[in-house]
């Protein structure tokens, strides 16, 4: 009986000790830290730069954490990259950063109340009228700006739209010269735009613009926007 005793003991003993050898002896997970920002934000067709990620493991020391995911700077949309790492005992960690490609003028987009004022060739004024404003971005170029019924002008077709360049760390904007079909006295004709303007924030904005006709002294105006 006793025999039998140290039988079932002995037999006990070596899966005890086949479980305490099978244990792994490193059981932690590495750990990883991004390089710059979780989040980060790039202007449309700007240069994404990897910053990358570093880890360290308590028993194999710095690691390589691979990387997943590409940025397309010409698609606005948020981007997921995604970085893991393993150490030899195949303990792994993940941990993700999020790239948003967008026109970074996005903050000035929206609806304005605006005060137009428009001299003419001899700096009398000729108009003072109140309107509605709104101001949408470009999704394909970066910190332009594009003002739908500019300066309360009805255009052909509706939905021509005047564009403008936000500058200066988002201080100063320009009207680069262009034309568009404007009905004005229920005439429409081919009528020429370029100006410039401050940015204070993104509530109000102030912009002296020229309204020109081919042959014509251009008409000087004024626009006051403040956000509705």
């Amino acid at each position: 009986m006793k025999r039998l005793n140290y039988r079932i003991l002995f037999g006990f003993s070596m899966l005890l000790f086949a479980a305490v050898s099978c244990k792994k002896e490193d059981d932690e997970a590495p750990v990883i830290t991004l390089n710059g920002s979780e989040y980060m934000s790039v202007g449309i067709g700007s240069n994404y730069v990897e910053l990358g990620a570093q880890a360290i493991d308590n028993k194999d020391g710095a690691l390589v954490p691979l990387v997943k995911g590409l940025v397309n700077v010409n698609s606005v949309k948020t981007y997921t990259i995604v970085y893991t790492v393993s150490d030899k005992s195949a303990n792994s960690a993940t941990i993700y950063r999020y790239v948003s490609v967008k026109n970074l003028a996005q903050y000035l987009a929206g609806d304005f109340t605006s005060r137009k004022l428009e001299f003419d060739s001899l700096g009398t004024q000729i108009l003072d009228t109140t309107y509605k404003q709104n101001i949408a971005t470009s999704s394909t170029i970066n910190n332009r700006i594009t003002f739908v019924k500019f300066g309360n002008i009805t255009f052909a077709p509706t939905s021509t739209k005047i564009n403008a360049d936000v500058q200066n760390n988002g201080t100063t904007l320009t009207i680069p010269l262009q034309s568009a079909l404007a009905k004005v006295n229920n005439l429409v004709k081919t009528h020429y735009y370029r100006g410039s303007g401050s940015v204070l924030g993104d509530s109000l904005l102030a912009i002296t613009y020229f309204d020109s006709l081919p042959n014509r002294t251009p008409n000087r105006c004024t626009l006051s926007l403040k956000r509705q």
